[in-house]
């Protein structure tokens, strides 16, 4: 008997579609700074939309309230620069100079291991590069000029679309093909809702949980106190896992000088969560944006790798528009299976 053969035919046509797409891959990966960027652009425009809306209701021109909150948050930037980073330079010398130490009391080493002193000259080569010593200004230039054209085109792009009045919708309306721009438009609208909740909510929650931190570990006499306020507001991005990665941490730098501060330490924290969970969230978050923490964290940890920094700070955002996605189209299925029933 006989074996019989299996042949799989492709078309041409569907090996074109397979190369299309492929190439259209290839493409957004080399863009992905591009496209990361343009999508902070939205969610800038998205998040103070609500401010200029707020200056138009009272009779000011929505390009003046534009305006008004650009040049507050130049002003806020340019503070920050000048009285608060040489503070938080010599914050991170002395989180580097105490970093060994930390790991011999972990793991009770004799010597510095290889991979440590290999962390702690990486420590300094950033800070060195960040605080521009030992490092030529054409050097600096040549790192850190795509990334300062990138942030300018950030800020253009986010200033047109706030100027304008429902500008990233009429964006989508002049870019998208008319099949898919209904579809588009209305994952968008739930994705513009639950993002300007996210904006505002997450500014005020990071605000208050940084300068809590900071300040409580300064007063309880912690190392590196405005370091790790500042770690915690950055890490209140991440849910559940973010003050858990904070709060280990300044109870390892705490512990390192004695055991008590190290207590004191993880107990401040733990009234830290508990102010957070039963009093911050419930007064400020009222409807959550209903995010799984798990699509948070796995957005959190693909975007990091994809584009670095500024894919953890987008990571909430697009794990906000996976979820709307899904829901659309769980829902349109439904609608169908209900429909052929």
């Amino acid at each position: 008997m006989g074996t019989e053969k299996t042949y799989l035919e492709i078309s041409w046509g569907t090996l074109w579609k397979i190369l299309i797409f492929l190439a259209v891959l290839i493409i957004l990966y080399y863009v992905r700074w591009t496209l990361a960027a343009f999508f902070m652009a939205i969610i800038i425009a998205l998040g103070f939309e609500p401010f200029i809306n707020f200056f138009e209701k009272r009779g000011i021109p929505r390009l003046l309230g534009t305006i008004i909150i650009f040049l507050f948050l130049i002003l806020l930037f340019g503070t920050v620069i000048y009285f608060i980073f040489p503070l938080f330079s010599s914050e991170v010398t002395n989180f580097i100079s105490r970093f060994s130490k930390i790991i011999f009391i972990i793991f009770n080493f004799k010597s510095p291991p290889e991979f440590i002193t290999n962390l702690t000259s990486g420590f300094e080569r950033i800070l060195n590069f960040l605080t521009l010593n030992e490092v030529s200004l054409t050097e600096t230039l040549s790192k850190i000029a795509p990334k300062i054209l990138l942030g300018i085109a950030t800020v253009i792009i986010s200033f047109f679309l706030m100027v304008e009045k429902d500008g990233t919708e009429r964006f989508l309306k002049a870019v998208l093909p008319e099949n898919y721009e209904r579809t588009a438009l209305h994952i968008f609208h739930g994705f513009k809702i639950k993002i300007r909740r996210w904006f505002l909510t997450q500014l005020v929650m990071s605000s208050v949980i940084g300068i809590m931190t900071g300040l409580g570990l300064w007063l309880l006499g912690v190392n590196s106190s405005f370091l790790l306020g500042l770690l915690a507001a950055v890490f209140e991005l991440v849910p559940i896992v973010g003050p858990v990665l904070v709060g280990s941490l300044a109870f390892l730098i705490a512990l390192s000088d004695s055991f008590i501060l190290g207590i004191y330490t993880a107990l401040f924290f733990v009234f830290v969560q508990q102010f957070e969970s039963h009093i911050l969230i419930p007064l400020i978050f009222g409807k959550t944006i209903n995010v799984h923490p798990v699509i948070v964290i796995v957005a959190i940890v693909g975007g990091s790798q994809v584009a670095g920094i500024l894919g953890f700070v987008l990571a909430v955002p697009i794990a906000i528009l996976i979820q709307e996605t899904i829901t659309y189209l769980a829902a349109k299925k439904a609608k169908r299976l209900s429909l052929e029933i």
